[in-house]
């Protein structure tokens, strides 16, 4: 059995290299004179790809260059040809709405929607991401900062205050109002002044759950078997605290088995564990940086027509003589100290 083990994770190994090396190839042909940039690619995620189960921070990759010289769609088709085309999430930081919680939030849900797989972030128009101006000054830009959360080490805690969560702590009050009122509770269902729990709970007829399973001693004469907590309340308790129950009916088969002040008791304890930040890791995720240097390259602002290609090359060469020979298509990773480093 080891041996199988053995003998398969090999064979995924072996299916992936062969993906990445067509990948490359393909690229070659489609993205013309960047070949050196594509190879660069292949090796910084040469370690993510193959064994994202060891990685414990984000793989970073900068590309930086003019507009339009292809960084977004040889992202996108990198992707694509590696089978990432589902899991590649791009954010335009150019339309950032500077919400922290928003791109906060977006990363959540990717990293749920992933269930905790490898899954590739693109962050376009990474240089409207500063958050200090040309005079050293802090720029109020909060959705930045989740950025560099992500950047860091990939984590980071996200408390998720919801509707369902206040929800929740009204049930709690009303539930114990309803015990002070007199109602009594025996293996979660209600056995005494029903109506007073209904009052309570403001439920209607439909909101009652009629489970007829024959125990009269559950019931009077003229009453339906009534839950504590009705389900119309399980449903909001079970979005507040989903992570920590598969079902509804788990959470159910749990409250079935407690009388009133038990319920409470258990309630409370739910909703201080949704109070508590969560955290989520996206630390094996591959993140691309896409950034553009036009301000880098003056003759990017000469809209004359009349410049062909081999001038416009001459001064992109003086221009790059005088901005420490940054490349036209520019590519590195942060170290481990989270300084940036050429590849």
């Amino acid at each position: 059995m080891k041996d199988n083990n053995i003998e398969e994770y090999r064979k995924n190994l072996l299916e992936k290299k062969n993906l990445l090396d067509n990948a490359i190839v393909q690229l070659k042909s489609e993205f013309i004179g960047i070949d050196n940039v594509i190879d660069q690619i292949a090796d910084a995620i040469g370690s993510w790809l193959f064994f994202p189960e060891m990685q414990e921070k984000p793989v970073i990759i900068n590309l930086w260059g003019l507009t339009g010289i292809g960084k977004t769609s040889l992202v996108k088709r990198f992707s694509q040809l590696i089978d990432y085309n589902e899991r590649y999430y791009r954010f335009d930081l150019g339309e950032s709405t500077g919400k922290y919680f928003d791109i906060q939030d977006s990363f959540k849900e990717i990293y749920e929607n992933c269930d905790k797989e490898p899954f590739i972030i693109g962050l376009d128009e990474f240089q409207f991401a500063r958050t200090i101006n040309e005079k050293q000054e802090e720029i109020d830009k909060s959705s930045s900062r989740a950025i560099w959360d992500l950047l860091d080490s990939g984590k980071f805690d996200l408390i998720d205050f919801n509707y369902n969560i206040g929800v929740f702590s009204k049930l709690i009050k009303k539930l114990d109002l309803a015990l002070n009122k007199g109602v009594e509770v025996a293996k979660g269902v209600v056995t005494e002044n029903y109506e007073i729990h209904k009052d309570i709970l403001e439920l209607s007829e439909e909101d009652d759950n009629d489970d007829d399973d024959g125990d009269e001693s559950l019931k009077t004469k003229n009453e339906k078997k009534l839950y504590f907590v009705p389900e119309v309340n399980l449903n909001n308790i079970f979005y507040a605290v989903s992570d920590m129950f598969l079902s509804k009916s788990e959470l159910r088969e749990k409250l079935n088995d407690l009388d009133g002040e038990s319920t409470i008791e258990y309630l409370i304890q739910l909703y201080k564990k949704t109070l508590k930040p969560k955290t989520v890791d996206c630390s094996k995720a591959l993140v691309f940086i896409m950034g553009n240097l036009d301000e880098v390259y003056s003759m990017t602002h000469d809209f004359n027509p009349d410049m062909n290609a081999d001038e416009f090359n001459k001064q992109s060469l003086k221009t790059r003589q005088y901005s420490y020979y940054l490349p036209i298509f520019y590519i590195g990773s942060f170290s481990s100290d989270n300084r940036f480093r050429v590849i």
